[in-house]
């Protein structure tokens, strides 16, 4: 009998201390119209409070596209921050519609935390059906509205769809016409290939510059004569085909010795190359004579050994000139 009491008394303390352990745990739910017509949408608000730490998870939420009861969930958003208490706190918007007249009992909402889960309270939904007389009311009809036109209105919807591919395809075709043409006017390269200038054109004009640069009265004769002799040797390599640019002066002057007709003036391309020696290894100063004659020397080689077609267009365009 004693025994009895104090188990009995053991059995009082321990619930008198018990403490549920979702008791830090609320759940919440609530529609913003319990009744509503077939077809209308409404929207179910869920909220959980909880201890940050209990750390648990949402049971009996829907997912989108869901049925139930003939209800179907559009849109599902949630939301999760902090109440001013400290508590954790989840909110869930969700967006359903109703096609069956009927009363439905909306899914059970719980936070699981372990093994004991907290239930928000169970939600009716009554869906009514849809009055007849506004489905069979005709109202009048509408008046036509005129639509303003555009201008592109006039180009059928396939342009209109594909002028972007129609667009790439014209510059490819131009892109490959021009390419074409390049190449069967210049060749592989597609870029214009400037006209050679024939040697004896190239000669008269750098002397002619040569002249007007003044530079023996500045006193650069080495620089002169340099310029000089360089046009002689450029003449020589594109008229005759020797390399001069590359030879010395004894070199140059045997190269012209051996051609028929550039050997004519050798004497005095060789008198010339001599005083260009003096002049820039030797650093001698001639007469102001032997100025004038070595370019009067370059010249007259030039003019001499003119080609033949250069010539009688030389004349056609001096007997041009002359009527």
């Amino acid at each position: 009998m004693i025994f009895s009491r104090y188990i009995t008394c053991l059995a009082f303390a321990a619930l008198a201390t018990y403490t549920p352990v979702n008791a830090t745990v609320a759940v919440r739910s609530a529609i913003d119209s319990v009744t509503i017509e077939m077809g209308d949408r409404a929207v179910m608000r869920v909220d959980v409070f909880a201890d940050k730490t209990d750390v648990g998870n949402v049971v009996g939420i829907p997912q989108k596209g869901m049925e139930h009861e003939g209800v179907e969930f559009l849109e599902i958003n949630s939301e999760e921050n902090d109440t001013p208490d400290g508590q954790r706190h989840i909110a869930y918007e969700i967006l359903f519609q109703a096609f069956e007249p009927k009363l439905v009992t909306m899914p059970k909402v719980g936070y699981a935390v372990g093994s004991d889960t907290t239930f928000a309270d169970v939600l009716t939904l009554n869906v009514r059906p849809v009055d007849l007389d506004s489905l069979t009311t005709i109202n009048p009809v509408e008046g036509t509205v005129s639509i303003e036109r555009k201008w592109f209105d006039v180009f059928p919807d396939w342009l209109l769809d594909f002028w972007y591919w129609i667009l790439l395809g014209i510059v490819i075709l131009g892109g490959g016409v021009a390419v074409y043409f390049l190449y069967k006017k210049n060749g592989k390269t597609l870029i214009p290939r400037k006209k050679p200038v024939p040697p004896y054109e190239q000669a008269i004009n750098d002397l002619e510059q040569l002249r007007n640069s003044n530079l023996i009265e500045k006193g650069h004769v080495k620089e002169y004569y340099t310029r000089l002799t360089d046009i002689l040797r450029r003449y020589l390599s594109a008229r005759f085909g020797i390399y001069a640019p590359e030879m010395t002066s004894s070199q140059t002057i045997e190269a012209i010795a051996s051609h028929p007709e550039a050997s004519l003036a050798k004497a005095d391309l060789k008198q010339l190359f001599r005083v260009a020696d003096f002049v820039k290894f030797a650093k001698v100063l001639p007469p102001p004579d032997d100025n004038i004659r070595s370019f009067s020397v370059v010249k007259e080689f030039v003019e001499e050994t003119k080609p033949v077609d250069d010539a009688q267009e030389q004349d056609a365009d001096n007997s041009e000139k002359n009527n």
